[in-house]
């Protein structure tokens, strides 16, 4: 794999020959994998809303020579993927597919099984797993929690992870507000908790019309559409929100969109003409920890 790595404020084209938990064997050397960076070579749809909102953690997470440490799993993000690992077991076995990775990797903070046990009750409860299972009962290419890698249209190297994907169709779950209040997004197909559909929703054969999808969802569906070939396909969004886990069905038929595909191409122009920024890579390197509890709590919690 041909990647690039920074020295001296200059990008030179290495080869990678293997792969350590902490080092990586370039074709000049062991080096800690830490205080390198290896140019990001296909951007994700997260990567891509990290840039498009906060230039700073990106250029620290995915270009600084020392790169600034992970941020940690919150536990409203630990719940969501606890639950989604639940439902794609649920459907991997019902619809008898074969074992994909591991599901529960994904979820860094102990104790959520629980509650995304519970949550997955409610929604199944709802009608809305059943619903879904008919959706894709006789999907003969269903697929489920796997890898892509492509290109948008002109080009721009992209990955991306789908929840869920079969024919011209791409579903996501989304666990929102559960430690919080919190409301469904607007233009719901249906809300389980009254069988309406949102107020400004115009549906037909289960799919709003009318209105656009929410921004981060658009990027991340239109993204997964490209990774599989579509041009216009329909996106899904399961919304699972607040404490009482209300169940909110989401139907779109996305298009292609200019406007993601330019985002794209200004995210890989600043990625490939970064040369170096001494205000974010002297603050990469002050975020790691230093041994001083206090010091590295102010460090997390103001970050």
């Amino acid at each position: 794999m041909i990647n690039q790595l920074w020295t001296d404020g200059k990008c030179q084209r290495i080869e990678i020959l293997e792969e350590r938990e902490r080092e990586v064997r370039y074709s000049l050397g062991w080096v800690d994998r830490r205080m390198v960076t290896v140019a990001y070579e296909n951007i994700s749809p997260t990567a891509l809303m990290l840039y498009m909102e906060n230039l700073g953690e990106f250029t620290m997470k995915y270009l600084t020579q020392v790169r600034a440490p992970k941020l940690q799993q919150t536990k409203p993000m630990a719940v969501g993927s606890a639950f989604d690992a639940i439902v794609k077991e649920y459907i991997r076995v019902n619809l008898g597919l074969p074992v994909g990775g591991d599901l529960w990797a994904q979820v860094e903070v102990p104790g959520m099984e629980g509650i995304g046990k519970m949550i997955f009750e409610k929604y199944k409860a709802s009608g809305a797993l059943a619903d879904l299972m008919l959706e894709i009962d006789r999907a003969g290419d269903l697929r489920y929690e796997f890898d892509l890698k492509g290109n948008t249209p002109k080009g721009v190297p992209i990955q991306g992870k789908p929840d869920l994907a079969w024919g011209n169709r791409i579903i996501d779950w989304k666990v929102n507000g559960f430690l919080s209040n919190a409301s469904p997004k607007p233009g719901y197909v249906l809300d389980r908790s009254t069988g309406k559909c949102h107020k400004d929703a115009i549906v037909v054969q289960g799919i709003n019309v009318a209105g656009k999808i929410d921004r981060s969802w658009g990027i991340q569906l239109r993204t997964y559409g490209w990774l599989l070939g579509l041009g216009e396909f329909i996106g899904g969004i399961e919304q699972l929100v607040g404490p009482s886990v209300r169940c909110c069905s989401f139907r779109y038929r996305i298009g292609e969109d200019e406007e993601l595909e330019k985002k794209y191409e200004a995210c890989y122009d600043y990625i490939v003409n970064y040369t170096g920024n001494p205000e974010y890579e002297k603050l990469a390197r002050a975020l790691w920890p230093t041994g001083n509890d206090r010091e590295d709590w102010f460090t997390r919690i103001s970050r």
